[in-house]
C-alpha cells in the first residue's frame, strides 16, 4: 500500500500518527504511522474507495472480510527532505517503507503471501 492509499482508505482504517519536522537549510519532515482496520466485518479498501476482495471470507487467499484475522494492518515511515531553490521553486525527495501487519499477512497467506514496501520519488515544483 502507497502513502496514498493509506491516506485515501480512512472511512475502514484508524490509525495512530507522529511527525516532526527539522528545520534548517533543508526542510526535512518525517512521520511514522500505525494502521488498523477499524473493524475486521468491513472491507480493505483501495484509496479510491473500492473494496479490495469481496464480501466473503477468505482464508487467507486474498482480501475479503477476515472478522477472525488481526485487524493491524501495518506500519509506514515517510522520510521527506524540501529545499527552496527559489521563492517560486522547490524540490523535494521523498523515501517511504511499509511494514507490513498481521491483517495483510494473514489475508494474503495462501498465495504466496506479502512482503514491505518500499518506494523513493523525486519532484520538482514550480509555484506561478
Amino acid at each position: 500500500m502507497s502513502a496514498a492509499e493509506s491516506e485515501a482508505s480512512r472511512h475502514a482504517i484508524t490509525g495512530l500518527l507522529a511527525k516532526t519536522t527539522l528545520v534548517c537549510p533543508w526542510r526535512r519532515p518525517s512521520d511514522y504511522r500505525l494502521v488498523w482496520l477499524a473493524d475486521t466485518h468491513d472491507s480493505f479498501y483501495t484509496g479510491k474507495g473500492a473494496r479490495r476482495g469481496g464480501l466473503e471470507p477468505t482464508d487467507g487467499m486474498g482480501y475479503g472480510i477476515n472478522p477472525n484475522f488481526d485487524s493491524f494492518v501495518g506500519s509506514e515511515i515517510d522520510l521527506i527532505a524540501t529545499y527552496a531553490i527559489k521563492r517560486f521553486a522547490s524540490v523535494q525527495a521523498g523515501l517511504g517503507h511499509f511494514f507490513v501487519g498481521d491483517y495483510a499477512k494473514s489475508s494474503l497467506a495462501g498465495i504466496g503471501g506479502t512482503k514491505d514496501a518500499t518506494f523513493v520519488y523525486a519532484q520538482l515544483t514550480l509555484n506561478f
